[in-house]
């Protein structure tokens, strides 16, 4: 928690203008802090003046790359955030003080060290495509590509889905798994449709894990997490000290797994570590979804409004290093 790239970050200068607590916001980008449609945009941005005002840090948790993240946010869609882990877990990015942004070396190494190769995990990954010939697995868009991770698509009915994944961990193996809905494809399907559209992804550390490790590194004391799909599944049921928010129009991967985990205390929306989960029942989604939960967890901590901030410095020019 000594280098240089955090000692200048914008998210410890707002920790540490906290008063008694350390508390931040982690959350996914598509339909959990942004969605399609009337009025998501209005709530993602009530939602970035409402951490704003609080001195909340805003660390976002994507499976994008970087210069995805990076264009979105440079046309207002995502509001600039404070940190940004992309590429599914495998990256960490801080904005700095001067407005550029710096990846987080210690994490990058861990990664590094992992012995995770793309040559090799390509060469898997083809014949994992020969395999399933039938579920037309194919490599995504280079653009969905990252040193650390390697992405497919597949197309299979639900349950069958789970079991491809499945297959795809044993093969994969050390490395983890990740599979979850294309939710914008998918939501063009005519209803019923049985064949849906799937992303997977091959990485050495997930999303889960970066987030462990920014709130240990910059020693949160508390917080929510949001998500919407399978490829966030670990991260919000993992024990931390975070509320885990599983907002509206969430994918069916994703609440299969949280009802599994909690079905012995559905009704109370309790974890087995008897931690209290929130799940979207009054048909908010993404970002409408988030805001509330947002505006009722501040109110059960009680966080206080701060004085109001600086315009943030962000340079579109600078190199990311």
């Amino acid at each position: 928690m000594h280098a240089t790239h955090h000692r200048h970050s914008v998210a410890l200068e707002w920790l540490q203008q906290q008063a008694s607590h350390r508390f931040a916001v982690f959350s996914d980008i598509d339909n959990t802090l942004v969605g399609t449609g009337t009025g998501f945009q209005e709530a993602t941005n009530q939602i970035r003046s409402f951490t704003s005002d609080r001195r909340l840090p805003l660390f976002l948790i994507t499976g994008l790359s970087l210069p995805r993240v990076m264009a979105r946010i440079a046309t207002g869609e995502i509001p600039l955030p404070e940190a940004i882990s992309c590429g599914a877990g495998t990256e960490i990015w801080l904005r700095q003080q001067d407005g550029s942004w710096q990846k987080d070396k210690a994490y990058a190494q861990q990664v590094q060290d992992s012995g995770f190769h793309v040559s090799d995990i390509t060469k898997k990954a083809e014949a994992f495509i020969r395999q399933y010939k039938e579920n037309r697995v194919s490599f995504q868009a280079s653009a969905d590509m990252t040193p650390y991770k390697v992405s497919l698509h597949f197309f299979a009915p639900n349950k069958q889905a789970a079991e491809v994944a499945l297959h795809a961990a044993h093969v994969f193996a050390p490395f983890s798994v990740l599979y979850c809905e294309e939710i914008n494809f998918n939501s063009s399907l005519p209803r019923g449709a049985i064949q849906k559209k799937y992303c997977l992804d091959i990485v050495p550390a997930t999303k889960a894990d970066a987030l462990r490790y920014m709130v240990d590194s910059f020693h949160i004391d508390g917080g929510i997490k949001a998500g919407d799909s399978g490829n966030d599944i670990a991260m919000l049921l993992q024990k931390d000290v975070l509320l885990p928010v599983l907002v509206g129009g969430h994918t069916e991967e994703v609440c299969q797994a949280i009802c599994d985990t909690i079905a012995k205390k559905a009704a109370a929306k309790t974890l087995p570590d008897g931690r209290h989960i929130h799940i979207e029942e009054d048909g908010l989604l993404a970002s409408k979804s988030l805001f509330q939960a947002l505006c009722a967890w501040t109110a059960t901590v009680g966080i206080p409004v701060g004085q109001p901030l600086a315009k943030p410095k962000v340079n579109p020019q600078t190199v990311l290093q």
